[in-house]
């Protein structure tokens, strides 16, 4: 039971983590810890994780503060790591987007639904993510 509050707070702590990447273009691990006031150990071992992952990237070297001390080493999410894809169907159009993981826009269409049927859209999200496959650059491809 103890394993399993400590996995359930890992994840949890993970997400978090995932999301101060998200949220900011550039931070460095112990940012990350002040924002989520977690220990900067239990930083520290996710950023491992998502770094061994390839989720993160090295941006640059951050200033030192006034007090001195080391400078921080600053990272993003990867953005080439891979994307994720969003349809929204409405009664005459499909709109699709496609997202790095760090929220860039890699494209985005909006086409008139001719045949309103539901065998009619899953063949044009099927085209849509099919057609961005195919000059896909990315390391893990879609999510």
């Amino acid at each position: 039971m103890i394993n399993d509050h400590r996995n359930l707070s890992r994840i949890q702590n993970k997400k978090l983590v995932l999301q101060q990447l998200f949220n900011n273009a550039e931070t460095s691990r112990a940012e990350i810890a002040r924002q989520l006031n977690l220990n900067k150990s239990t930083v520290s071992s996710i950023y491992d994780e998502l770094n061994e992952d390839g989720f993160i990237e090295g941006v640059r070297q951050g200033e030192s503060t006034s007090s001195g001390g080391r400078k921080p080493h600053l990272v993003r999410l990867n953005r080439n790591y891979g994307y994720v894809a969003s349809f929204n169907i409405g009664t005459s159009y499909m709109a699709s987007m496609f997202n790095y993981l760090n929220g860039e826009i890699i494209q985005y269409n909006r086409n008139p639904i001719e045949k309103f049927d539901i065998l009619n859209i899953m063949q044009l999200i099927k085209e849509e993510i099919k057609q961005l496959q195919q000059v896909d650059s990315t390391t893990h491809g879609i999510f």
